[in-house]
């Protein structure tokens, strides 16, 4: 068990470790990096960014350590600190009772006991992906769909293509991206990469963040192997399959047997990827990702690897070959923490891989932020790709943040990135993989928003239209339109869906967004210091707060009035009013005075009295019995709490009683008759993960839906212990969770946010699945083109998809739920709706239902 010290010997251990770290890192850069300088000004290492790979680290001393070091150095833009907030907001929700993060081989465990201890027919619920299915557009097009890191293709379908998307999985599709299926939803793992053995396409082996693991029947089934460390870089070989080598965290694991057992045949810092001389498969090449990054060549099949040190001072590599010239290897190596640059050099081997010569580097720095080239940091310890032509070595791709082309083989670069799309528009930020297809050498393009192809018109056309892969941090309800839902997500925007229809009118990393349930045109959304407020429905969201030094979580936290929708709190280090949210020039003031510089996780207001709320902050809560006064004062909760040294994680309180309070910490729910003074263990039979996400259904005798890293659960006042109600949920981390309340519980729904498979909808506890009936009807608005027509379901019975034909329109067809369609041609036209969900099917067919005329020489819509 590990041992807790007092903050300080806790600072004075981590003081030593620190030393010892730094010390060990300037022993490892080489002598000649003189003209590179440390991350900013000052010496010392950022230790954090390490401490953030730690499985269980403790988040206090991570959050101390990242403090310190920003009071002694400035910020510049790529500087991490935003990936370390963004990490420290998702992590603080999964930890124990001691604080310490709960790794995620812990959560994969228990998800593989849950398997194996319910049988899946006693599983409840009636889980169905809401989405975005589709990529939602912003400004006309299609933008941020999800992050893909690989594209593997089959081995003799050329129509046949797999990606590895992060946290939301593996999925394959059948015809070229015209639609997916996810493979791994029985995973909690996160994949990185896949490769097919060419003689039984069903066995799969992919990489994840918790090793290798392997499938024989494409999915259904996955198995563990002894490799166990991260696996970013995997290769089947091709004169024998059993042997298979993969780039770990720790180095370069080999099997001989199909992956049964495992050798670790080097030792290395993030082997990230690794490629095969395209004529000779016993010579391969790795390269790494660490502090300096390293390039590794073998001409025995991978027993022994040798070190080629030809490159300048670097901390990540990416390598590409070509069949065009197959004893050429090129390699882009970047560097990070050093300097203004992290363009360090493209470098070409003519005698494979064993010397390089320096073709190009600095300018224009194809790796940074910069469209003109000019020296700018990047983040290439994440995104960076260099793929080369197959038919043609001079012609090669490559970058980082952007995307370059070069056509003499490396010495000059072009940037293609801007109006490069189908859509006119520039490819996603973040470029990761991008590869060319065996089959007929079409380009791909992996990147965080999504993937493409280059098709003739050297276009790029995006093809992440069913691939529901948004990475949400929060989940906002509508309370007066069903349909309308919204979240932030992680560099994809926020995610919208406005009267059925699926939109990304925000884009970059955004967080919380709360819709009024009065009024759906208004949302607000939170992240860090910042408060914006859209009043058109979520297509536009200015700014109602001043730049002030008060920042919060990155994900942000806040409650609209639930009587006094013009009231609006929001949780930074202290807790911030304004009476006229709704206002041209909206006022704040600060209610609180917290000690210390912890942040507020977590606001919830009492459903039942509204001069109640409750604050989580760090590891303390506070209850405020005043809240609408000027001077509210609150109440400190903090020695009642059950756990000591772990944070709140959510707050919901009883619609039928001011007294009853709920709260989640670490793995543990407790409730409170009494406003916080005294608790009572309700965790049972729950599984041993962090439980992340809380709601009360109003509707219910205190009915409680817990949100965790591997699903739902729910329990009533009738019931000792919780039943999985995660019946169609993939194994996903939810990350929000809210009801819909209809005019009963037959017409209510859930809706959550995961992190990494969009939003997700079930009908609540007890009501079953009735069968759809299709209906439909349609009109113009003010503004739409001419022959415009929007349609609205208006089907009953919960419908879960939605599958309309339109003859002669334009979209021919769509999945939406109010879809808009434009017609070119006069003419009487016949419309088709389908509609399914858990209980089956329904459709209804409308014939000659849209009428287009052309009167002076507009084409109109006639309603009979």
């Amino acid at each position: 068990m590990k041992k807790h010290f007092s903050i300080a010997v806790s600072a004075l251990v981590l003081s030593v470790i620190t030393f010892l770290f730094l010390f060990d890192k300037k022993l490892s850069i080489s002598d000649d990096a003189t003209n590179e300088t440390s991350l900013v000004s000052g010496e010392e290492y950022p230790v954090w960014i390490d401490m953030m790979e730690q499985p269980d680290v403790n988040l206090t001393e991570a959050r101390q350590v990242f403090d310190n070091y920003w009071e002694q150095n400035e910020r510049f833009k790529g500087d991490r600190y935003k990936q370390f907030e963004r990490w420290y907001a998702i992590s603080a929700k999964r930890t124990n009772k001691h604080g310490d993060v709960i790794s995620a081989r812990a959560v994969s465990s228990v998800w593989r006991n849950a398997m194996n201890d319910h049988n899946t027919e006693f599983i409840q619920g009636n889980w169905y992906c809401y989405g975005p299915l589709n990529v939602g557009p912003r400004n006309g097009t299609k933008r941020d769909g999800g992050r893909v890191r690989d594209i593997e293709f089959h081995p003799t379908d050329p129509n046949t293509l797999y990606v590895s998307c992060f946290k939301s999985g593996l999925f394959k599709s059948g015809d070229k991206g015209e639609s997916w299926e996810p493979l791994s939803d029985n995973l909690t793992e996160e994949v990185y990469v896949s490769r097919v053995m060419r003689s039984d396409p069903a066995s799969i082996f992919i990489g994840t963040n918790l090793g290798v693991y392997k499938t024989s029947d494409e999915g259904l089934h996955w198995t563990s192997t002894s490799v166990v460390s991260a696996v970013k870089a995997l290769h089947i070989h091709s004169y024998n399959e059993n042997i298979i080598t993969v780039g770990a965290k720790d180095g370069i694991y080999q099997t001989q047997d199909a992956g049964t057992s495992w050798t670790k045949v080097l030792n290395a810092d993030r082997v990230e990827d690794i490629k095969v001389h395209p004529g000779q498969p016993l010579t391969m090449y790795a390269a790494t990702n660490g502090t300096p990054g390293k390039f590794y060549r073998t001409s025995d099949g991978g027993q022994k690897w040798t070190e080629v040190t030809d490159f300048g001072q670097g901390c990540f590599m990416k390598i590409a070959v070509s069949p065009a010239q197959p004893d050429d290897v090129f390699v882009l190596n970047a560097r990070d923490h050093m300097g203004q640059d992290s363009f360090e050099g493209f470098y070409h081997s003519t005698d494979g891989g064993k010397s390089f010569a320096k073709l190009s580097g600095e300018t224009p720095c194809i790796t940074g932020y910069k469209s003109d080239g000019s020296l700018s940091r990047g983040q290439p310890n994440y995104n960076l790709f260099v793929v080369v032509d197959p038919a043609n070595a001079s012609n090669i791709w490559a970058g980082g943040v952007k995307s370059w082309r070069s056509n003499d083989g490396g010495h000059t670069w072009e940037q293609y990135y801007n109006n490069v799309t189908t859509e006119g528009d520039h490819l996603h930020m973040d470029q990761l993989n991008w590869s060319y297809s065996p089959h007929d050498q079409t380009l791909f393009v992996a990147n965080d928003g999504g993937i493409y192809y280059l098709n003739e018109e050297q276009k790029f056309q995006m093809i992440t239209d069913g691939l529901p892969i948004a990475e949400i941090y929060e989940c906002s309800q509508s309370q007066t339109v069903k349909s309308n839902v919204a979240g932030g997500t992680m560099h994809c925007g926020i995610k919208l869906n406005n009267n059925g229809i699926w939109y990304s009118p925000w884009g970059g990393d955004e967080a919380t967004c709360i819709i009024d349930p009065s009024n759906e045109n208004y949302i607000y959304h939170i992240k860090y210091e910042k408060v914006c407020r859209s009043s058109n429905g979520g297509f536009k969201f200015p700014r109602i707060n001043k730049q002030n030094k008060d920042r919060g979580h990155y994900t942000g936290t806040g409650v609209l009035h639930k009587s006094d929708v013009n009231t609006l709190l929001v949780g930074f280090t202290q807790l911030q009013r304004t009476i006229n949210a709704r206002a041209k020039s909206v006022s704040w003031s600060t209610i609180s005075s917290f000690p210390g510089k912890e942040k507020i996780q977590k606001v919830e207001q009492c459903e039942s009295n509204h001069d109640i709320l409750y604050v989580a902050r760090g590891n303390d809560m506070f209850r405020s019995d005043n809240i609408n006064a000027d001077a509210p004062t609150y109440t400190k909760l903090t020695t009642d709490l059950p756990l000591a040294d772990a944070a709140v994680n959510d707050i919901a309180t009883c619609v039928k009683d001011e007294s009853i309070v709920y709260i989640l910490q670490g793995s543990n729910i407790y409730r409170s008759a009494d406003k916080g003074a005294t608790w009572v263990n309700l965790t049972n039979n729950l599984p041993g993960v962090a439980l992340l996400e809380m709601v009360v259904d109003k509707s219910s005798d205190e009915g409680i839906y817990v949100g965790t890293d591997i699903g739902v659960f729910y329990k009533d006042a009738s019931m000792t212990n919780w039943l999985n109600f995660s019946k169609g949920l993939p194994a996903i981390r939810v990350s929000g969770m809210e009801i819909y309340y209809g005019a009963d519980r037959e017409e209510s729904v859930m809706t959550i946010s995961t992190d990494g498979r969009g939003f997700w909808r079930s009908l609540l506890y007890g009501v079953q699945p009735q069968l759809p009936k299709a209906d439909f009807v349609h009109n113009t608005e003010p503004g739409d083109k001419e022959g415009t027509i929007r349609f609205f379901d208006k089907s009953s019975n919960h419908p879960e998809t939605y599958q309309w034909i339109f003859e002669g329109g334009e979209p021919s067809s769509s999945k939406n739920m109010n879809p808009v369609v434009t017609y070119q041609q006069a003419g009487r036209y016949k419309v088709e709706l389908r509609v399914s969900n858990g209980a089956g099917m329904d459709s209804l067919i409308k014939e000659d239902y849209v009428t287009i005329s052309k009167q002076g020489g507009m084409l109109q819509v006639r309603y009979e």
